[in-house]
């Protein structure tokens, strides 16, 4: 599977300063903030990601990863470059709402068999310069047997993302 845009990895995520949300966790960049599954752990280690969140299992039983990048084009665009490269069979495409933005869900079966969830966002960033496309993809890879574990937090991190209200569709 071919990693979602590359190139444009904007800013790890950080907590924030309130120790009343100590499981908030904001980016640099303050496009987005989500609520951090509990005794999930930040992981800084790879590439073309903005961040990666592991599992208390390690990052080989499970991880959500966030990535920001400038779009393909529409959002079944960016799906299929994301997938273009074979190995993967998609399941199931869907229209959900992220926060306040419409975004495209898609699950894919890797070669274990097991479903893996990526949803794809697209936002307007108001830069001095002028407005700019942005791109967002959530995903999610687990170990097989951690599937009915772990699509549950997947949902409940999507349900806590917060984009910056700066943002438009």
């Amino acid at each position: 599977m071919r990693w979602f845009w590359g190139g444009l990895v904007l800013a790890f995520l950080l907590p924030t300063a309130d120790a009343s949300a100590q499981n908030v966790y904001e980016s640099n960049s303050k496009f987005y903030s989500f609520q951090m599954p509990m005794t999930w752990s930040v992981v800084r280690e790879r590439q073309n990601e903005d961040v990666v969140i592991a599992s208390p299992a390690g990052i080989s039983r499970g991880s959500i990863y966030i990535v920001l990048a400038a779009p393909k084009g529409s959002l079944q665009d960016d799906a299929n470059h994301t997938f273009g490269g074979g190995g993967v069979t998609v399941q199931s495409k869907r229209t959900r709402m992220v926060d306040r933005f419409s975004c495209l869900h898609v699950t894919v079966t890797s070669g274990r068999g097991v479903p893996h969830h990526n949803v794809f966002c697209q936002f307007t960033v108001p830069y001095k310069e002028g407005p700019r496309r942005v791109g967002i993809m959530f995903g999610q890879a687990m170990h097989p047997n951690e599937r009915f574990q772990q699509e549950p937090i997947f949902e409940r991190l999507l349900s806590s993302v917060k984009f910056h209200p700066s943002l438009q569709p």
